[in-house]
């Protein structure tokens, strides 16, 4: 599936329309983490790692044999902003690293619903609101965020 889009981001050009302009049609994955990346005010270390029109050429992503976006490790990159709620079109995503950093949202709601999830590591930011309830297999680290709550458990 792929986006037809033009879209400049630190003075440096991706992706096209169809209509015959230079680049090439933006790959749907690539798309959303375009607009995760927006989340961050997308900082020149991420747009520079931008050079095919593929989200799986992207340093910071690891795909499975088939293209999905797996994985996502943004650790330590002095990111600040928010996740963007895009990020739950990866339907197939796995793993989240966004540890420290200086993220200042709340976890995007639908996370903790993604079938194939395992690993969420939000360490060290600053997240605020309820921690969601996760199914017993992910692997969960939220330290380091004291604006962040646990849900109590009803009983």
């Amino acid at each position: 599936m792929s986006i037809s889009s033009y879209l400049e981001v630190n003075n440096k050009y991706f992706c096209s329309n169809n209509l015959g302009t230079s680049g090439s049609t933006c790959d749907a994955q690539e798309y959303i983490l375009f607009e995760v990346a927006a989340g961050f005010e997308c900082p020149l270390f991420l747009s520079n790692s931008w050079y095919d029109d593929s989200a799986c050429f992207l340093p910071f992503v690891a795909c499975d044999p088939e293209d999905n976006v797996v994985e996502i490790n943004l650790a330590r990159k002095h990111l600040f902003g928010t996740i963007s709620s895009s990020i739950l079109q990866l339907t197939k995503l796995q793993i989240l690293n966004f540890s420290n950093n200086h993220l200042y949202c709340q976890i995007p709601d639908g996370l903790s619903n993604m079938y194939d999830f395992t690993v969420l590591d939000i360490s060290n930011n600053n997240f605020s609101g309820n921690v969601p309830t996760f199914v017993p297999n992910v692997r969960l680290n939220y330290s380091g965020n004291p604006f962040l709550k646990k849900k109590e458990r009803q009983h």
